[in-house]
């Protein structure tokens, strides 16, 4: 065929100067010549001499491709597909390109499929790798069934490798325990049986982690974490933290809890695994931890005192909330957040302005980070949503341009109202002489140079301040 002669023309003769090239033909009681002769007319004419040498379309440009094979039968399910050559082919508006030809190496497919052991049913979301004499099968990412085939033996082996999630390792463990107890396997009418192995304590693993698992997922609902929630990490720290969960919320053991630094309640970061979830202490409660983002916690009484004049303003409890904390806690819920701020009693003033305006700052950053128009969503509401009593007009001015900014990231731009409200805010921060104001101020009408100008204009500090702020990521994509 072209694409044969093709290599042994330019691989082995111009590439490697050969003047010979031995063919060793293997015997493939598959087939026959027959079959062999009508499959070489067949692709002959898909392979002219021209297209074997020249593609005018780049691999990347193809709508598909297809592989097709003189000696292989789909249909013969004992025919080795690793076994037969494969010519490759690239489809473009249903013309077919010849481009190549090999042998697999590899096969990979995915989806979901049915497995019966004893009797009881099991649906798994399943990857198998096949190469030859080998098939490694992984379920709901967790364990791994991997069957080594050579000349005398079979070997199967299982590997719990992956925590994946509390869902996943509720599907797999049952099955794995099954399996070990030397049940018999069926699968796409392939039966699979373990026998005379020592599994004893395999088993008691699977069953003590299933029952802990069982214990833990009820507190997970709790603490509005989904039982799919992927956790990433080593198995083994996994279920290390699985139990400490257990112990706290289900044994109601708190003797690993560093008491001491938490003598009058404050927040807590637990880990599983990469999953963080935050939660608070309360040394006076009954139920010493709670979810921290529970209804419960929000209305908890947060004052903010201001010694020199003795002033207290009602808060809300998530005003000291960094970004990291909004992005990464596993169990944050944005409307209890939203929710905590509705008390009449929260005002906004020259006094509480810096922790509201950080938090809110805190938000839009979430947002850069994660795309989630939800902390946008949640700044804009905070901003809006709280009773002005006194404030000065240089903070008025940065909460008008920290909302512009919101919504100059929900909506791609802003509206011609809000250019010529940026326009008046902009000559008024001149007269006042507030060079972040205005820096801020043509960086939302997009004015690069000014905004330039404006920002080499303002202290080494400010500089250094303004490089961590929202307003500066909009400064950095501006064209």
């Amino acid at each position: 065929m072209p694409l044969e002669l093709k290599k042994l023309i330019t691989h082995f003769g111009e590439n490697k100067k050969q003047k010979s090239r031995v063919v060793y033909l293997r015997e493939l009681e598959e087939t026959n010549i027959q079959t062999i002769c009508e499959n070489f007319l067949s692709e002959s004419p898909k392979q002219s001499i021209g297209l074997g040498d020249y593609c005018p379309i780049e691999i990347n440009e193809f709508d598909s491709f297809s592989f097709k094979s003189l000696t292989f039968n789909p249909n013969n399910i004992s025919d080795n597909i690793f076994e037969h050559d494969f010519y490759i082919y690239g489809t473009k508006k249903d013309f077919d390109y010849p481009i190549g030809f090999g042998v697999i190496g590899k096969m990979t497919r995915e989806g979901k499929e049915d497995f019966e052991v004893d009797g009881v049913p099991f649906n798994f979301h399943l990857k198998v790798e096949e190469r030859e004499n080998f098939i490694k099968v992984t379920l709901e990412n967790s364990l791994e069934v991997i069957f080594d085939i050579n000349d005398s033996e079979q070997q199967i082996k299982f590997n719990l490798f992956n925590f994946h999630s509390i869902a996943s390792q509720l599907k797999v463990l049952p099955f794995l325990e099954l399996i070990l107890a030397g049940k018999t396997v069926s699968f796409r009418g392939v039966f699979i049986e373990m026998n005379d192995l020592d599994t004893k304590e395999m088993i008691e693993n699977s069953k003590h982690n299933f029952k802990l698992l069982n214990e833990v997922k009820p507190v997970f609902e709790e603490l509005s974490i989904p039982n799919e929630t992927i956790i990433i990490g080593n198995i083994k720290d996994i279920y290390l933290k699985i139990q400490l969960i257990a112990d706290i919320f289900v044994n109601h053991d708190y003797s690993r809890i560093n008491k001491e630094s938490l003598e009058k309640g404050g927040l807590l970061n637990l880990y599983v695994g990469d999953l963080r979830i935050l939660v608070y202490y309360n040394p006076n409660e009954k139920k010493l931890l709670i979810n921290a983002f529970s209804e419960t916690y929000s209305k908890f009484e947060t004052v903010l005192h201001f010694w020199e004049s003795d002033e207290r303003f009602a808060i809300s409890p998530f005003i000291f909330l960094t970004s990291n904390e909004l992005e990464t806690c596993a169990n944050i819920n944005l409307r209890i957040i939203q929710d905590s701020f509705m008390d009449p009693v929260r005002v906004l003033n020259n006094v509480t302005f810096l922790w509201i305006n950080k938090f809110c700052l805190s938000c839009i950053t979430s947002y850069d980070n994660t795309q989630n128009t939800q902390f946008l969503e949640l700044a804009e509401y905070v901003y809006m949503q709280l009773k002005v009593t006194e404030l000065d007009a240089d903070y008025e001015m940065q909460i008008e341009i920290n909302v512009l900014q919101v919504y100059y990231r929900l909506n791609g731009s802003l509206n011609k109202e809000q250019i010529e409200v940026l326009i008046k805010m902009k000559y008024s921060a001149e007269f006042r002489e507030n060079i972040a104001a205005m820096f801020s101020c043509n960086v939302l009408l997009n004015s690069k140079t000014e905004a330039e100008h404006f920002f080499n204009r303002l202290t080494i500090e400010e500089r250094t301040d303004y490089l961590v702020l929202p307003i500066y990521q909009l400064y950095l994509n501006m064209n």
